[in-house]
Protein backbone atom coordinates (compact mmCIF):
# COMPACT_ATOMS: atom_id res chain seq x y z
CA UNK A 1 0.00 0.00 0.00
CA UNK A 2 1.50 3.38 -0.99
CA UNK A 3 2.23 5.62 1.85
CA UNK A 4 2.55 8.51 0.10
CA UNK A 5 -1.29 8.67 -1.05
CA UNK A 6 -2.85 10.98 1.25
CA UNK A 7 -3.92 9.09 4.91
CA UNK A 8 -5.39 6.17 2.58
CA UNK A 9 -3.81 3.84 5.42
CA UNK A 10 -3.78 5.42 7.80
CA UNK A 11 -4.95 3.99 11.74
CA UNK A 12 -6.53 5.34 14.25
CA UNK A 13 -7.21 3.69 17.76
CA UNK A 14 -9.76 4.92 19.89
CA UNK A 15 -9.40 3.17 23.17
CA UNK A 16 -11.94 4.80 25.91
CA UNK A 17 -12.92 3.86 29.47
CA UNK A 18 -16.69 4.36 29.68
CA UNK A 19 -16.97 4.97 33.46
CA UNK A 20 -20.02 2.48 34.47
CA UNK A 21 -21.22 3.31 38.03
CA UNK A 22 -23.31 2.21 40.13
CA UNK A 23 -25.73 5.11 39.75
CA UNK A 24 -25.64 4.81 35.55
CA UNK A 25 -23.55 5.98 33.25
CA UNK A 26 -21.59 9.24 33.13
CA UNK A 27 -20.76 11.31 29.80
CA UNK A 28 -17.13 10.98 28.87
CA UNK A 29 -17.00 14.78 28.38
CA UNK A 30 -17.79 15.84 31.90
CA UNK A 31 -14.05 14.21 33.14
CA UNK A 32 -12.40 12.82 30.06
CA UNK A 33 -9.07 12.96 29.71
CA UNK A 34 -7.57 11.65 26.10
CA UNK A 35 -4.16 10.81 25.16
CA UNK A 36 -2.89 10.74 21.78
CA UNK A 37 -0.30 8.62 20.70
CA UNK A 38 1.91 8.71 17.60
CA UNK A 39 3.27 4.94 15.95
CA UNK A 40 6.30 6.71 14.83
CA UNK A 41 6.93 10.13 13.50
CA UNK A 42 4.15 11.95 12.66
CA UNK A 43 3.76 13.12 8.53
CA UNK A 44 1.24 15.20 6.99
CA UNK A 45 -1.66 12.54 6.85
CA UNK A 46 -0.83 11.58 10.64
CA UNK A 47 -1.06 15.58 12.06
CA UNK A 48 -4.25 15.84 9.75
CA UNK A 49 -6.32 12.70 11.30
CA UNK A 50 -4.72 14.12 15.09
CA UNK A 51 -5.80 17.96 14.90
CA UNK A 52 -8.75 17.17 13.44
CA UNK A 53 -9.46 14.57 16.16
CA UNK A 54 -8.26 16.77 18.82
CA UNK A 55 -10.61 20.30 17.71
CA UNK A 56 -13.89 18.38 18.07
CA UNK A 57 -12.83 16.44 21.29
CA UNK A 58 -11.45 19.92 22.97
CA UNK A 59 -14.51 21.74 21.89
CA UNK A 60 -16.50 19.68 24.08
CA UNK A 61 -14.42 19.85 27.08
CA UNK A 62 -12.10 16.85 26.83
CA UNK A 63 -8.16 17.41 27.84
CA UNK A 64 -5.91 16.11 25.09
CA UNK A 65 -2.26 15.06 25.95
CA UNK A 66 -0.14 13.42 23.20
CA UNK A 67 3.06 11.07 23.67
CA UNK A 68 4.38 8.17 21.43
CA UNK A 69 3.82 4.40 21.33
CA UNK A 70 7.19 3.57 23.13
CA UNK A 71 6.31 5.69 25.49
CA UNK A 72 2.47 4.33 26.00
CA UNK A 73 3.51 2.31 29.34
CA UNK A 74 4.02 5.63 31.00
CA UNK A 75 0.10 6.75 30.41
CA UNK A 76 -1.96 6.30 33.85
CA UNK A 77 -4.26 3.14 33.75
CA UNK A 78 -7.73 3.64 33.12
CA UNK A 79 -7.49 6.47 31.03
CA UNK A 80 -10.48 8.02 29.38
CA UNK A 81 -8.86 7.64 25.93
CA UNK A 82 -6.17 7.03 23.88
CA UNK A 83 -5.92 7.21 20.10
CA UNK A 84 -3.17 5.57 18.62
CA UNK A 85 -2.91 7.26 14.93
CA UNK A 86 -0.38 5.82 12.51
CA UNK A 87 0.12 4.28 9.23
CA UNK A 88 -2.31 0.91 9.04
CA UNK A 89 -2.51 -1.91 6.38
CA UNK A 90 -3.73 -5.42 6.40
CA UNK A 91 -2.08 -7.39 8.97
CA UNK A 92 -1.10 -4.63 11.01
CA UNK A 93 0.31 -0.90 11.91
CA UNK A 94 3.87 0.91 10.97
CA UNK A 95 6.05 1.52 14.06
CA UNK A 96 9.29 3.40 14.18
CA UNK A 97 11.48 0.54 13.82
CA UNK A 98 8.73 -1.81 11.54
CA UNK A 99 5.42 -3.35 12.24
CA UNK A 100 3.58 -4.32 14.91
CA UNK A 101 0.23 -6.95 14.03
CA UNK A 102 -3.18 -5.74 14.76
CA UNK A 103 -2.62 -8.04 17.90
CA UNK A 104 -0.19 -6.84 19.31
CA UNK A 105 -1.16 -3.38 19.13
CA UNK A 106 -4.35 -4.03 20.72
CA UNK A 107 -2.73 -6.19 23.62
CA UNK A 108 -0.57 -2.63 24.06
CA UNK A 109 -3.94 -0.88 24.52
CA UNK A 110 -5.71 -2.93 26.45
CA UNK A 111 -2.50 -3.25 28.84
CA UNK A 112 -3.85 0.41 29.83
CA UNK A 113 -7.16 -1.27 31.08
CA UNK A 114 -9.90 1.02 28.48
CA UNK A 115 -13.14 -0.63 27.98
CA UNK A 116 -13.28 0.37 24.33
CA UNK A 117 -10.58 -0.07 21.38
CA UNK A 118 -12.21 1.86 18.22
CA UNK A 119 -9.79 1.35 15.42
CA UNK A 120 -10.69 3.81 12.49
CA UNK A 121 -7.95 1.87 9.84
CA UNK A 122 -8.17 -0.28 6.54
CA UNK A 123 -8.39 -3.59 7.01
CA UNK A 124 -8.65 -3.13 10.88
CA UNK A 125 -10.58 -5.82 12.37
CA UNK A 126 -13.65 -5.93 15.23
CA UNK A 127 -13.87 -7.78 17.85
CA UNK A 128 -17.20 -6.76 19.72
CA UNK A 129 -17.05 -8.66 22.50
CA UNK A 130 -13.65 -7.85 23.82
CA UNK A 131 -15.21 -3.97 22.63
CA UNK A 132 -12.78 -3.51 19.50
CA UNK A 133 -14.33 -1.98 16.73
CA UNK A 134 -12.88 -1.17 13.47
CA UNK A 135 -13.45 -0.32 9.88
CA UNK A 136 -12.56 -2.34 6.59
CA UNK A 137 -11.57 -1.50 3.54
CA UNK A 138 -9.23 1.55 2.76
CA UNK A 139 -9.85 5.50 4.53
CA UNK A 140 -8.79 8.95 4.32
CA UNK A 141 -7.22 10.36 7.36
CA UNK A 142 -9.07 13.13 7.94
CA UNK A 143 -12.87 11.00 6.73
CA UNK A 144 -11.71 8.38 9.70
CA UNK A 145 -11.35 10.58 12.05
CA UNK A 146 -14.36 12.44 11.74
CA UNK A 147 -16.29 9.26 11.20
CA UNK A 148 -14.61 8.17 14.60
CA UNK A 149 -15.60 11.30 16.28
CA UNK A 150 -19.55 10.55 14.94
CA UNK A 151 -19.26 7.27 16.26
CA UNK A 152 -17.73 7.84 19.46
CA UNK A 153 -20.17 10.86 20.23
CA UNK A 154 -23.21 8.08 19.72
CA UNK A 155 -22.03 5.54 21.80
CA UNK A 156 -21.34 7.82 24.75
CA UNK A 157 -23.82 10.27 24.14
CA UNK A 158 -21.60 13.30 23.96
CA UNK A 159 -25.04 15.75 23.55
CA UNK A 160 -22.55 19.16 22.62
CA UNK A 161 -20.76 17.67 19.39
CA UNK A 162 -21.23 19.66 16.69
CA UNK A 163 -25.05 19.18 15.32
CA UNK A 164 -23.15 18.87 11.49
CA UNK A 165 -20.93 16.24 12.34
CA UNK A 166 -23.20 13.18 11.42
CA UNK A 167 -23.86 15.41 7.65
CA UNK A 168 -19.89 15.18 7.48
CA UNK A 169 -19.15 11.98 8.58
CA UNK A 170 -21.82 10.87 5.81
CA UNK A 171 -19.39 13.00 3.26
CA UNK A 172 -16.84 11.26 4.76
CA UNK A 173 -17.69 8.34 4.66
CA UNK A 174 -17.77 8.14 0.98
CA UNK A 175 -14.63 8.52 0.96
CA UNK A 176 -13.78 5.04 2.09
CA UNK A 177 -13.59 2.35 -0.70
CA UNK A 178 -15.43 -0.76 0.03
CA UNK A 179 -16.48 -3.29 -2.85
CA UNK A 180 -20.69 -4.06 -3.51
CA UNK A 181 -21.96 -6.36 -0.48
CA UNK A 182 -24.79 -7.55 1.00
CA UNK A 183 -24.95 -8.28 4.77
CA UNK A 184 -27.12 -9.24 7.50
CA UNK A 185 -27.64 -8.21 10.67
CA UNK A 186 -28.76 -9.90 13.96
CA UNK A 187 -29.98 -7.75 16.66
CA UNK A 188 -30.93 -9.52 20.19
CA UNK A 189 -33.68 -8.63 22.58
CA UNK A 190 -34.35 -6.85 26.10
CA UNK A 191 -32.02 -9.14 28.20
CA UNK A 192 -30.33 -11.10 25.05
CA UNK A 193 -26.76 -11.53 23.53
CA UNK A 194 -25.48 -12.22 19.64
CA UNK A 195 -24.86 -15.74 20.93
CA UNK A 196 -28.33 -16.43 21.16
CA UNK A 197 -28.09 -16.21 17.07
CA UNK A 198 -25.39 -18.99 16.91
CA UNK A 199 -27.29 -21.52 15.71
CA UNK A 200 -29.57 -19.53 13.65
CA UNK A 201 -26.64 -18.33 11.57
CA UNK A 202 -25.06 -22.30 11.34
CA UNK A 203 -27.97 -23.33 9.82
CA UNK A 204 -28.09 -20.14 6.66
CA UNK A 205 -24.61 -21.02 6.30
CA UNK A 206 -25.67 -25.04 6.11
CA UNK A 207 -27.97 -23.80 3.37
CA UNK A 208 -25.15 -22.04 1.78
CA UNK A 209 -26.78 -18.26 2.13
CA UNK A 210 -23.16 -16.93 3.21
CA UNK A 211 -19.74 -17.23 1.43
CA UNK A 212 -18.48 -16.45 -2.52
CA UNK A 213 -21.48 -18.88 -3.78
CA UNK A 214 -23.98 -17.14 -1.41
CA UNK A 215 -26.55 -14.33 -1.30
CA UNK A 216 -24.81 -12.69 1.42
CA UNK A 217 -21.03 -11.66 1.88
CA UNK A 218 -21.40 -11.35 5.22
CA UNK A 219 -23.03 -11.28 8.80
CA UNK A 220 -22.96 -9.11 11.45
CA UNK A 221 -23.80 -8.78 15.28
CA UNK A 222 -25.32 -5.34 16.52
CA UNK A 223 -25.31 -5.47 20.53
CA UNK A 224 -26.22 -2.76 22.63
CA UNK A 225 -25.00 -3.94 25.52
CA UNK A 226 -21.10 -4.90 23.66
CA UNK A 227 -21.11 -1.47 23.09
CA UNK A 228 -20.78 -0.37 26.92
CA UNK A 229 -18.79 -3.88 27.61
CA UNK A 230 -21.28 -5.76 29.50
CA UNK A 231 -22.83 -8.63 30.48
CA UNK A 232 -24.11 -9.27 33.72
CA UNK A 233 -27.92 -9.21 34.49
CA UNK A 234 -27.14 -5.99 37.02
CA UNK A 235 -25.29 -3.88 34.88
CA UNK A 236 -27.93 -4.71 31.88
CA UNK A 237 -31.05 -3.83 33.65
CA UNK A 238 -28.50 -0.34 35.07
CA UNK A 239 -27.85 0.35 31.33
CA UNK A 240 -31.76 0.36 30.85
CA UNK A 241 -32.34 3.12 33.37
CA UNK A 242 -30.35 5.58 31.64
CA UNK A 243 -29.76 5.35 28.62
CA UNK A 244 -33.44 5.32 26.01
CA UNK A 245 -33.96 3.03 23.23
CA UNK A 246 -33.30 6.61 20.53
CA UNK A 247 -29.70 6.03 21.98
CA UNK A 248 -29.02 2.64 21.08
CA UNK A 249 -30.75 3.47 17.43
CA UNK A 250 -28.41 5.87 17.29
CA UNK A 251 -25.37 3.48 18.22
CA UNK A 252 -26.96 0.95 15.40
CA UNK A 253 -26.80 3.66 13.03
CA UNK A 254 -23.20 4.90 14.02
CA UNK A 255 -22.29 1.01 13.21
CA UNK A 256 -23.50 0.95 10.06
CA UNK A 257 -21.63 4.25 9.20
CA UNK A 258 -18.69 2.95 10.83
CA UNK A 259 -18.60 -0.76 8.67
CA UNK A 260 -20.21 -0.02 5.29
CA UNK A 261 -19.58 2.43 2.50
CA UNK A 262 -21.78 3.20 -0.78
CA UNK A 263 -23.30 0.54 -2.37
CA UNK A 264 -24.00 -1.71 0.79
CA UNK A 265 -27.18 -3.93 1.32
CA UNK A 266 -28.04 -3.99 5.33
CA UNK A 267 -30.42 -6.57 5.97
CA UNK A 268 -31.61 -7.53 9.43
CA UNK A 269 -32.88 -10.69 12.05
CA UNK A 270 -34.64 -8.79 15.25
CA UNK A 271 -35.57 -10.43 17.99
CA UNK A 272 -38.03 -8.85 20.64
CA UNK A 273 -37.05 -5.19 21.65
CA UNK A 274 -34.33 -5.66 18.97
CA UNK A 275 -37.03 -4.84 16.25
CA UNK A 276 -38.17 -2.41 17.96
CA UNK A 277 -34.52 -0.60 17.86
CA UNK A 278 -33.95 -1.66 14.34
CA UNK A 279 -37.09 0.42 13.50
CA UNK A 280 -36.31 3.78 15.88
CA UNK A 281 -33.11 3.36 13.72
CA UNK A 282 -34.85 3.75 10.56
CA UNK A 283 -37.19 6.48 11.62
CA UNK A 284 -34.19 8.64 13.37
CA UNK A 285 -31.46 7.61 10.34
CA UNK A 286 -33.10 6.32 7.53
CA UNK A 287 -32.81 9.28 5.30
CA UNK A 288 -28.91 9.70 6.32
CA UNK A 289 -27.76 6.03 5.74
CA UNK A 290 -29.71 5.97 2.31
CA UNK A 291 -27.75 9.61 1.96
CA UNK A 292 -24.03 7.07 2.30
CA UNK A 293 -25.06 4.80 -0.11
CA UNK A 294 -26.47 2.33 2.75
CA UNK A 295 -29.60 0.64 1.57
CA UNK A 296 -32.00 -1.70 3.07
CA UNK A 297 -33.19 -4.96 1.90
CA UNK A 298 -35.12 -7.44 4.39
CA UNK A 299 -35.78 -6.72 8.04
CA UNK A 300 -37.22 -10.24 9.57
CA UNK A 301 -38.74 -9.27 13.42
CA UNK A 302 -39.48 -12.23 16.09
CA UNK A 303 -42.09 -11.50 19.12
CA UNK A 304 -41.25 -7.81 18.57
CA UNK A 305 -43.86 -5.66 20.05
CA UNK A 306 -44.68 -3.57 17.34
CA UNK A 307 -47.78 -2.24 18.84
CA UNK A 308 -46.47 -2.40 22.27
CA UNK A 309 -46.71 -4.50 24.90
CA UNK A 310 -49.30 -4.37 27.86
CA UNK A 311 -46.71 -6.52 30.10
CA UNK A 312 -44.98 -3.13 30.18
CA UNK A 313 -47.58 -0.78 31.45
CA UNK A 314 -46.35 0.19 35.27
CA UNK A 315 -49.95 1.30 36.78
CA UNK A 316 -51.72 -2.75 35.99
CA UNK A 317 -51.89 -3.98 38.59
CA UNK A 318 -51.64 -7.49 37.12
CA UNK A 319 -48.69 -6.69 35.05
CA UNK A 320 -46.96 -5.71 38.59
CA UNK A 321 -48.05 -8.42 39.72
CA UNK A 322 -46.78 -11.06 36.78
CA UNK A 323 -43.24 -9.24 36.91
CA UNK A 324 -43.07 -10.64 40.37
CA UNK A 325 -43.61 -14.04 39.39
CA UNK A 326 -40.56 -16.34 38.28
CA UNK A 327 -42.91 -17.14 34.24
CA UNK A 328 -39.71 -15.56 32.53
CA UNK A 329 -35.74 -15.51 32.94
CA UNK A 330 -34.86 -12.04 34.54
CA UNK A 331 -38.39 -10.84 35.20
CA UNK A 332 -37.71 -9.48 37.88
CA UNK A 333 -35.23 -6.83 36.48
CA UNK A 334 -36.99 -5.93 33.44
CA UNK A 335 -38.91 -2.72 34.74
CA UNK A 336 -36.97 0.29 33.81
CA UNK A 337 -37.92 3.45 31.51
CA UNK A 338 -36.88 1.23 28.28
CA UNK A 339 -39.11 -1.63 29.27
CA UNK A 340 -42.03 0.69 30.09
CA UNK A 341 -41.38 2.96 27.01
CA UNK A 342 -42.67 -0.24 24.65
CA UNK A 343 -46.64 0.05 26.85
CA UNK A 344 -49.28 0.50 23.98
CA UNK A 345 -50.17 4.43 23.74
CA UNK A 346 -46.78 5.80 25.48
CA UNK A 347 -45.42 8.66 23.80
CA UNK A 348 -42.57 6.33 22.32
CA UNK A 349 -45.08 3.64 20.89
CA UNK A 350 -47.81 6.88 19.28
CA UNK A 351 -44.13 8.34 17.73
CA UNK A 352 -42.45 5.72 16.15
CA UNK A 353 -46.25 4.01 14.57
CA UNK A 354 -46.72 7.79 13.12
CA UNK A 355 -46.78 6.98 9.64
CA UNK A 356 -44.39 3.73 9.67
CA UNK A 357 -44.61 3.36 5.90
CA UNK A 358 -42.96 6.66 5.47
CA UNK A 359 -39.60 5.19 7.20
CA UNK A 360 -40.36 1.18 6.27
CA UNK A 361 -41.27 1.77 2.73
CA UNK A 362 -39.07 -0.21 -0.22
CA UNK A 363 -37.93 -2.89 2.42
CA UNK A 364 -39.42 -6.61 2.45
CA UNK A 365 -41.00 -7.23 5.88
CA UNK A 366 -41.63 -10.07 7.58
CA UNK A 367 -42.81 -9.88 11.63
CA UNK A 368 -43.44 -13.14 13.22
CA UNK A 369 -45.65 -14.01 16.55
CA UNK A 370 -45.10 -16.72 18.77
CA UNK A 371 -48.01 -18.35 20.88
CA UNK A 372 -47.58 -20.32 24.06
CA UNK A 373 -50.74 -21.85 24.99
CA UNK A 374 -50.15 -22.62 28.96
CA UNK A 375 -48.75 -19.24 29.65
CA UNK A 376 -50.62 -17.45 26.96
CA UNK A 377 -53.70 -19.04 28.80
CA UNK A 378 -52.54 -17.12 32.49
CA UNK A 379 -51.77 -13.38 30.97
CA UNK A 380 -54.91 -13.35 28.62
CA UNK A 381 -56.75 -11.21 31.14
CA UNK A 382 -53.32 -9.17 30.51
CA UNK A 383 -53.28 -9.28 26.70
CA UNK A 384 -56.84 -9.41 25.82
CA UNK A 385 -55.48 -12.03 22.94
CA UNK A 386 -53.16 -15.31 22.94
CA UNK A 387 -49.43 -14.49 23.46
CA UNK A 388 -46.11 -15.69 23.48
CA UNK A 389 -46.65 -14.90 26.14
CA UNK A 390 -44.81 -11.35 26.78
CA UNK A 391 -46.45 -10.29 23.28
CA UNK A 392 -50.09 -10.71 21.88
CA UNK A 393 -49.76 -11.94 18.64
CA UNK A 394 -51.59 -9.39 16.86
CA UNK A 395 -48.98 -7.09 18.38
CA UNK A 396 -46.30 -8.75 16.95
CA UNK A 397 -46.93 -7.83 13.70
CA UNK A 398 -47.01 -5.06 10.78
CA UNK A 399 -49.51 -4.39 8.88
CA UNK A 400 -47.21 -3.94 5.38
CA UNK A 401 -45.46 -7.28 6.04
CA UNK A 402 -45.36 -9.21 3.18
CA UNK A 403 -45.89 -11.91 5.72
CA UNK A 404 -46.72 -12.16 9.19
CA UNK A 405 -46.99 -15.82 10.66
CA UNK A 406 -47.48 -16.94 13.97
CA UNK A 407 -45.47 -19.80 15.04
CA UNK A 408 -47.49 -22.28 17.81
CA UNK A 409 -46.21 -23.89 20.54
CA UNK A 410 -42.92 -21.83 20.60
CA UNK A 411 -42.26 -19.23 23.64
CA UNK A 412 -41.18 -16.14 23.24
CA UNK A 413 -37.36 -16.96 23.52
CA UNK A 414 -38.35 -20.17 21.71
CA UNK A 415 -38.50 -17.99 18.35
CA UNK A 416 -35.05 -17.70 17.52
CA UNK A 417 -34.10 -21.60 18.62
CA UNK A 418 -36.84 -23.25 16.56
CA UNK A 419 -35.17 -25.63 13.88
CA UNK A 420 -38.32 -27.05 12.84
CA UNK A 421 -40.40 -24.01 11.47
CA UNK A 422 -38.68 -21.00 12.21
CA UNK A 423 -34.65 -21.46 10.94
CA UNK A 424 -36.34 -22.37 7.20
CA UNK A 425 -38.65 -19.41 7.04
CA UNK A 426 -35.93 -17.35 7.85
CA UNK A 427 -34.17 -18.93 5.12
CA UNK A 428 -36.74 -18.38 2.62
CA UNK A 429 -37.03 -14.65 3.37
CA UNK A 430 -33.80 -13.95 3.63
CA UNK A 431 -33.81 -15.63 -0.04
CA UNK A 432 -36.90 -13.62 -1.38
CA UNK A 433 -36.28 -11.35 -4.16
CA UNK A 434 -37.49 -10.86 -8.32
CA UNK A 435 -35.35 -11.38 -11.29
CA UNK A 436 -36.27 -8.71 -13.24
CA UNK A 437 -34.46 -9.73 -16.55
CA UNK A 438 -35.02 -13.36 -16.15
CA UNK A 439 -31.12 -14.14 -16.68
CA UNK A 440 -31.11 -16.23 -13.28
CA UNK A 441 -29.97 -13.90 -10.77
CA UNK A 442 -32.02 -11.78 -8.79
CA UNK A 443 -32.08 -8.42 -8.38
CA UNK A 444 -30.12 -7.46 -5.37
CA UNK A 445 -27.45 -9.89 -6.37
CA UNK A 446 -27.05 -8.06 -9.69
CA UNK A 447 -26.64 -5.08 -7.82
CA UNK A 448 -25.16 -5.35 -4.89
CA UNK A 449 -23.01 -8.46 -5.70
CA UNK A 450 -21.84 -8.00 -9.34
CA UNK A 451 -22.87 -5.00 -10.24
CA UNK A 452 -24.91 -5.85 -13.20
CA UNK A 453 -28.25 -4.21 -14.44
CA UNK A 454 -30.83 -5.61 -12.66
CA UNK A 455 -33.19 -4.66 -15.71
CA UNK A 456 -30.66 -5.86 -18.57
CA UNK A 457 -30.09 -9.71 -19.52
CA UNK A 458 -27.06 -8.79 -21.72
CA UNK A 459 -25.61 -6.70 -18.48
Amino acid sequence: MNRKTRGMSLVIVIALLVPILSIGIQNIADTSSIWIVYTESPDESMTLAAHTFKDEMISVGCIIRETTLDQVDCIPKNSDAIVVVGHGFENGVVVTDGALTWDSLYDMIEKRSPSIIIALACYSPSIPESRIFGFMGEIDAEAGAIIGIWYLSQLLGLKDIDSNLFDRAIEAQKALTHPLSRVVYFVHGYFGDSSEFDDMKEYLDLMGLRGEDGLYDAYYDFSYFDAFGISDILMKNLLHQVTTISDYANIFAAMLIRNHTPGTQVNIVAHSLGGIITRQMLLQNRTHLEAAGIDFGTIITFGTPHLGTYLANENNLLASIVILLPLLPYLQYWPSPVFYSVYPGSDFMNNLNDEPESYSDGIRWFTAAGHDALPSALLYLLHHESSDPVVGISRAKLSFAQEAPTFLNLSHSALIKDTGAVFPSIETWLRFDVDSDGDGLNDDMETYKYGTDKYDWDS
